[in-house]
């Protein structure tokens, strides 16, 4: 039988510890103010500082907007979920939930891969960069195929061709379903998640490898003192760094519940005999394998995942300087207004000139 989307069967099995639940509850609903606030106001104050106004700084803002809707909107789901032990919001709501959340996985993952990409090109070439992430309408259309691509992963399953949104009700959750035996989640994780990663893995690899031989050759000619100018600047490196921490924090926040809900992957693979072979990895245990598992440990899995939610805010502000002054400017800005707002007078104050790109350019960024 099909789960009906309105009521969850309340497995013996899969009951929680109370005092569990209701940590849960409080750390998700702690996760979904810090995220909402952090990234509305890294989003603001990266907006309107023309100093940072640079392609990765177009991604960044990217990915804070892409976790400021799962924290809006699939986050607050999820604790009524926690709360009612019933799914409470119907059918629809059944698929749309699953949807934008498997969707938001990919736009920050791919979003990451951007900004990564962004990093590995201005280190190996600067004139292809400049040529490249300079222009907006080149980023817009970049930031526009990752939103294109995210959700035209998830058409056939929103159409039941491959899979279904719908609701589970073993693990109380509306997420994807398989059909006739068919389902995407393999697929997805090879080319939403797996594929991602190696690339990104392999831009830091170019990344390490063109730094250090420039700091090589950087100590051998030392002592002909000649100009740094195949070295990043500090800021710029502090930029790359906080891109690798993002990624690594990332990856720390989604992997466990990833392998978790995997299960047995297999991989069809024709030669040109037309011979059919099936090799199958064991990247994780099955879900039958799985069944004595507490279900606590699936929770702790999916409080990482909302962690990296509303982490990355965190990093930007511990980590550069620059996007730093961007979130005191905007808070001083907001003091400011009330303060003016306070006062009787009418005295008018003179606005502040700051240089401003040109409309169809980003702030030039220099090794």
């Amino acid at each position: 039988m099909e789960p009906n989307a309105t009521q969850v069967a309340r497995a013996e099995d899969y009951r929680m510890n109370s005092h569990f639940v209701n940590f849960a509850i409080v750390c998700i609903i702690t996760m979904i103010i810090v995220g909402i606030l952090g990234n509305l106001a890294t989003i603001v104050a990266l907006w309107r500082c023309p100093k940072v106004r640079t392609a990765t700084t177009a991604f960044i803002i990217n990915l804070s907007f892409a976790d400021l809707i799962f924290c809006l909107f699939c986050m607050p789901f999820t604790v009524s979920l926690y709360i009612h032990h019933d799914w409470l919001h119907g059918a629809v709501l059944c698929v749309i939930f699953p949807l934008v959340r498997y969707t938001n996985v990919g736009l920050s993952l791919m979003s990451i891969v951007a900004i990564t990409v962004n990093r590995c090109v201005l280190i190996a070439n600067p004139a292809v960069y400049c040529s490249i992430y300079n222009r907006r309408r080149y980023v817009s259309a970049m930031i526009a195929f990752i939103w294109l691509f995210c959700f035209g992963m998830m058409i056939p399953t929103l159409a039941g061709v491959w899979g279904k949104f719908g609701l589970n009700k073993r693990i109380h959750s509306c997420t994807i379903l398989s059909v006739n035996g068919s389902s995407p989640k393999n697929f997805l994780f090879i080319l939403g998640f797996t594929l991602p990663v190696v690339a990104i893995v392999i831009c830091y690899l170019i990344i390490f490898v063109l730094l250090y031989r420039s700091h090589s050759r950087m100590l051998a000619h030392s002592h002909k003192k000649e100009k740094k100018t195949s070295h990043l600047r500090p800021d710029e490196k502090r930029l790359t760094a906080m891109v690798l921490l993002i990624f690594l924090t990332f990856l720390l926040c989604y992997l466990p519940v990833t392998v978790i809900k995997v299960g047995t992957l297999t991989i069809a693979i024709r030669s040109l005999l037309s011979i059919d072979i099936i090799l199958t990895i064991s990247c994780s245990v099955s879900w039958q394998q799985f069944h004595g598992l507490p279900p606590e440990m699936h929770v702790l899995g999916n409080l990482l995942v909302y962690l990296s939610a509303c982490v990355n805010p965190l990093l930007y502000g511990a980590v550069n300087p620059q996007y730093r002054q961007a979130y005191r400017r905007m808070f001083t800005r907001m003091l400011n207004m009330s303060e003016r707002t306070g006062m009787t007078s009418t005295g008018a104050s003179k606005p502040e000139h700051t240089a401003v790109p040109k409309k169809d350019e980003f702030v030039e960024e220099k090794l």
